[in-house]
């Protein structure tokens, strides 16, 4: 397909998440048992049972991930209409490793950088805490808040170089090391351009947003119903239409 804009991108994407409803209430349904088998799994349910149901949760997470990964792969391909949900093994597979390459992008950087936090305000309260006295600086505030600033950078840095790795798994047959494979990624980056791949980050960015706020507060305030229907219907909706705008974007 030829090269579309971000409008024609959004529209796509949300056409094409309403097209199989189906898939949508399956996949919301996938969710839907993960959640409530993590809910039994914090303290109310003792022994092999508890065991049981908590690798059930992560088979079912590790099933929604896979299906994520094959909507991806299926897009940049040249696809219209959501994958059927189908061949589970394949679904495994791809659902691992996009969990293993997710940790490895993500849990390494954000525990170092959490160390270098811990020691340098260390540093600062031992080599500063005098300015705290001296000018009425708050140190530990200034420290927090110069961190916070600096870990929302990389954050961003690492999601956009992470959505360009997955763009590449989705060109080579989903393999790990095509993840990593630096050279062919930041040239995917660069070819795809990096205020396209931002503007798409910020979108999902923005997406996240509205349901964490206005659509989750409205339905939490219906018991049981409002839960439901953001697990069973626009969290998976939702998945899908950012899965397809970064596809998209890729797509050929």
């Amino acid at each position: 397909m030829d090269s579309m804009n971000l409008k024609d991108i959004v529209k796509d994407s949300f056409r094409y998440a309403a097209a199989s409803w189906y898939n949508v209430i399956l996949l919301g349904i996938v969710l839907l048992l993960a959640d409530h088998l993590v809910d039994a799994n914090t303290g109310l349910i003792d022994g092999w049972l508890d065991f049981v149901l908590l690798i059930i949760a992560l088979a079912l997470a590790v099933l929604e991930a896979g299906y994520a990964f094959r909507m991806l792969e299926e897009t940049v391909n040249g696809s219209v209409k959501p994958p059927k949900i189908n061949r589970i093994f394949s679904l495994f597979s791809h659902g691992i490793r996009e969990i293993v390459v997710t940790v490895l992008y993500f849990f390494t950087p954000i525990v170092l950088f959490f160390l270098g936090f811990d020691l340098i305000s260390a540093f600062v309260e031992i080599n500063l805490g005098a300015l705290n006295t001296i000018l009425g600086w708050d140190i530990d505030q200034l420290t927090f808040m110069v961190f916070f600033g600096l870990f929302f950078i990389l954050i961003s840095g690492i999601s956009i170089i992470f959505e360009g790795a997955l763009l590449n798994m989705a060109n080579n047959h989903g393999t790990i090391r095509s993840a990593f494979n630096f050279p062919h990624i930041f040239y995917k980056l660069k070819k795809i351009g990096f205020k396209r791949l931002l503007l798409i980050y910020l979108i999902t960015l923005v997406l996240l947003s509205i349901i964490q706020g206005i659509i989750s507060d409205s339905l939490h305030q219906l018991p049981v119903i409002g839960d439901i229907l953001l697990t069973l219907i626009i969290t998976p909706y939702l998945l899908m239409v950012t899965t397809r705008m970064l596809g998209l974007i890729d797509a050929s």
